[in-house]
């Protein structure tokens, strides 16, 4: 039993396995003996979260107090109590960071509105390994992403377009690599995994390598089928 004078502390640490970041969010004193009751305001970075979304609590001891019992924790920052909550932030197939560039300024084509970077690297992080360019130089697309939460007509139209040519993107690269097959395992929100549920996702019941057999005999039909999988232009 802790001595009432013993000083305790409650902290909030953030983990996103999005982004592979583990932060603090609050630490507070509590006060000594008796109960206490409160609520902890937490502001996170919303640009550095992704995946799933880790809050653990942790009650520790910052002074163990004047009377000190023998079996209680004595050493200041001893763990007295832990709860972890898991908050799932993107489903089966995780958002993933959009940079706004100049296309002149790269070695993209001047007049491609938008172009999708996907990494090789199935263990990789996906926030870190997916990454869509769009360029600043093609206004009505730049406008559709902006208006997001609230498109218009034809920003709707705008973004179906990019999600398709998105989830046509990330199929080709899923099937040019071939370590990416259907009992392959991998961690939570990496490439992999990511590719892995894209396919399931599009494809229910398909296999792997039958997918990669149509790339391999009709790979416009594929196209096709990605189409219809995402249902482009289809009216919400």
């Amino acid at each position: 039993m802790l001595s009432a004078d013993a000083q305790l502390s409650l902290a909030v640490i953030w983990a996103s396995s999005g982004s592979s970041l583990r932060e603090p969010a609050v630490r507070v004193p509590l006060p000594s003996g008796g109960r206490y009751r409160g609520d902890l305001d937490l502001l996170l970075p919303g640009e550095r979260l992704g995946g799933t979304l880790v809050l653990r609590t942790v009650l520790t001891l910052v002074d163990p107090g004047t009377a000190r019992q023998p079996l209680a924790p004595s050493r200041p920052g001893s763990m007295l109590w832990s709860d972890e909550c898991r908050v799932r932030l993107q489903g089966d197939a995780p958002q993933f960071p959009i940079a706004v560039i100049d296309f002149t300024q790269t070695p993209l084509p001047d007049a491609a509105a938008w172009h999708l970077d996907v990494s090789s690297q199935l263990e990789a992080a996906t926030m870190g390994a997916v990454l869509l360019y769009v360029n600043e130089r093609s206004t009505a697309v730049v406008c559709a992403f902006q208006n997001a939460a609230a498109p218009r007509p034809a920003d709707r139209l705008i973004l179906s377009a990019v999600y398709a040519d998105v989830a046509r993107t990330m199929v080709e690269a899923a099937l040019h690599n071939d370590d990416l097959v259907d009992d392959a395992g991998f961690d939570d929100d990496t490439l992999g995994q990511t590719l892995q549920n894209l396919l399931r996702r599009l494809f229910p019941g398909r296999s792997t390598a039958d997918l990669r057999h149509l790339r391999d005999h009709s790979p416009h039909l594929l196209t096709t089928q990605i189409q219809a999988a995402v249902g482009i232009f289809r009216e919400p």
